[in-house]
């Protein structure tokens, strides 16, 4: 009579115990439940994915398992939101579990523990685990190294997922299914574009296409998935807090509609977004590419560049350099008259070119970077093989410390069957004048130089020859010294002050007279650049700069001078030019006092010299430099 109570009361037992252990199970969301994904692709190695699912939650508290995520998830960025009844589900707790179920995560479980080699015949030996290196095995007080037979083991440890997977603590309101969207951020996801230009025979055409090329490594599929294109250089934080208010930011992005295969591109934030109409399935491991654009007849030019470089200017070079490389590049411009009109996000083009046979052949490749809509594009081809250019040194001379006088010969040599135009560059450093040239030249920058020139057919050569003179940062002449200058007879007395002029002191000392005079052509040209620079002097109102023309015009009007000594003018001018150094000097002084002791710049500020005296340097200089 007695075991029937006994047996009742543990089946009672065993139904209390099984009871909050299946209230325990938590609901599983599988790809199954998937009813929509929008991925957002971009350039820098990072997705966007937005995955919706439908599921019926109890209401109250319960856990969820939102299985087969990317691999790469960055946990930080998760976002979940119902989109059948957003008040109503709240997230209270959110776990990455990402301990996936492998057999070496499997063995390593188990270190320690009892397991089961069976062997062939189906006999088995119960061993010990000790380690997953070897492995290593304890067998009836005996260690076994190596695989001792069919490893088996009694269950499936805890903490082991198939598949990435998110678990979440939810509390819902109402017990009906509803859609509920879940976005991440996800790395192992990429894009690039892709080009393929085919030039015609002439080199003036070319048909573009344009490919989407993307490589997911992400760990996840997206099946029929809405696609979307970010090109643009998206600033990424490492504080995860605004990796998610990015992730806010892209996820207003529209939603995408099915049509063609095409791309159709917005502008989005200060980036392109483009968007695939229809859908694509993207595998996990795979790379895919989709068609971006197709535009026929898309005139390009091709253009032949000469380089020079800055050291050519600053240094002397004892022989000439032979067989320089003329650049071969294509220019086009992404406008609708151009055939073209739409933002081209940067990428890697490749051009190609039938040979006689009709052939395609590879001839070039380069990197462009995202380009806007009405701008050029410039595509490097590589190095031309029939033209051929040379430069020699034909003078080099250091006027000052910082001052030089540039002779250069460039010899370009064409041996093609028609003449070909190339173009020169020449980066010419700090401040410079061209004092003559074969060519007409321009000054298409600060320091850039550019010449245009014809070069005929059948191995003829063309000279270009051209002498710079080119100055850079602050001349230094040498040390000054301080000396009253002869006063003129005629001269009004100026209260009994007579103010100093610096002079500067002579480059060649008189014991080591120069052994080779400058021509008088070299005269010439030193009082004219002089005057040149001091006209510039006379008109700049910064006095740090004022200084600096001063100096340079010192400079070449010594040079001057020395080259003929009997010029008055020249002397005069150079007279000016140091009273003009003095008082800006003294207004350099006077500006600083005035910032440092306002209270004694008033009092210490000069008088106002009579007309026509020496001291008011200014006037004399515009009176010489005419």
């Amino acid at each position: 009579m007695r075991t029937r109570p006994i047996a009742l009361t543990l089946l009672v037992l065993f139904a209390t115990t099984e009871a909050p252990a299946r209230a325990a199970t938590p609901r599983s969301v599988t790809h199954e439940d998937q009813r929509d994904v929008m991925v957002t692709i971009y350039n820098g190695n990072l997705g966007l994915v937005k995955d919706v699912r439908e599921a019926r939650f109890p209401a109250g508290t319960t856990e969820v398992q939102f299985t087969e995520v990317a691999a790469r998830i960055d946990p930080t960025t998760v976002h979940l939101k119902s989109l059948t009844d957003p008040a109503g589900l709240r997230i209270l707790e959110q776990n990455y579990e990402y301990d996936l179920l492998t057999s070496q995560k499997l063995m390593e479980k188990y270190v320690g523990k009892k397991v089961r080699l069976y062997q062939g015949d189906g006999t088995y030996h119960e061993a010990t685990l000790l380690s997953t290196n070897g492995p290593i095995f304890e067998i009836n007080g005996q260690i076994h190294m190596g695989q001792y037979g069919r490893l088996v083991l009694p269950a499936l440890p805890e903490n082991l997922v198939a598949q990435p997977t998110l678990v979440w603590l939810l509390r819902n309101q109402t017990p009906r299914p509803q859609r509920v969207e879940a976005s991440y951020l996800t790395g192992g996801i990429t894009w690039k574009a892709d080009y393929v230009m085919v030039l015609n025979a002439a080199d003036t055409l070319s048909d573009l296409t344009g490919w989407v090329t993307i490589d997911n490594q992400s760990g996840a599929t997206y099946k029929d998935a809405a696609l979307k294109l970010v090109a643009g250089d998206v600033n990424r934080a490492r504080d995860p807090r605004r990796e998610a208010r990015m992730l806010d930011l892209a996820a207003k992005a529209a939603s995408v509609a099915e049509a063609s295969r095409d791309f159709q591109s917005e502008g989005f934030f200060e980036y392109h977004l483009y968007s695939l109409d229809g859908r694509t399935t993207i595998k996990d491991n795979q790379t895919k590419q989709l068609a971006l654009l197709t535009s026929d007849e898309v005139p390009v030019t091709k253009q032949l560049i000469y380089y020079g470089a800055q050291d050519y200017y600053r240094n002397a070079y004892g022989v000439p350099i032979s067989n320089q490389k003329v650049a071969v590049y294509l220019e086009l411009r992404n406008s609708q008259e151009h055939r073209l009109g739409v933002p081209l996000p940067k990428g890697k083009i490749r051009v190609y070119k039938a040979d006689r046979s009709g052939s395609q052949q590879f001839i070039g490749e380069d990197w462009i970077d995202h380009t806007p809509k009405d701008e050029r594009l410039r595509i490097k081809m590589g190095d031309a093989f029939d033209l051929v250019g040379s430069r020699t040194q034909r003078d080099w001379k250091r006027l000052a410390s910082n001052l030089w006088e540039v002779e250069w010969e460039i010899t370009l040599r064409n041996h093609k069957s028609e003449e070909q135009t190339v173009t020169v560059v020449e980066p010419v450093p700090g401040d410079w004048q061209i004092l003559a040239s074969s060519h007409p030249g321009e000054k298409v920058e600060a320091h850039t130089l550019r010449y245009t020139i014809t070069v005929p057919k059948d191995g003829e050569e063309v000279v270009l020859a051209f002498t710079t003179l080119v100055a850079s940062g602050l001349l230094i002449l040498g040390t000054l010294k301080l000396v009253r200058p002869p006063r003129p007879k005629s001269a009004p007395p100026r209260g009994g002050v007579t103010p100093r002029v610096a002079i500067a002191a002579p480059s060649v000392r008189p014991e080591r007279p120069r052994t080779r005079q400058l021509p008088e052509d070299r005269a010439a040209i030193a009082r004219r650049l002089g005057r040149t620079l001091l006209d510039r002097a006379v008109q700049e109102s910064e006095p740090g700069r004022r200084r600096t023309l001063i100096y340079r015009a010192i400079a070449c009007l010594n040079r001057g001078v020395e080259a003929a000594p009997d010029d008055e003018p020249l002397r005069d001018t150079l007279t000016a030019a140091h009273a003009a150094l003095w008082n800006t000097y003294q207004q350099i002084g006077l500006e600083r006092l005035a910032q440092e002791m306002p209270w004694r710049a008033t009092a210490l500020a000069p008088a106002e010299p009579p007309p026509g005296s020496v001291a008011r340097a200014t006037p004399a200089l515009e009176r010489r430099s005419v």
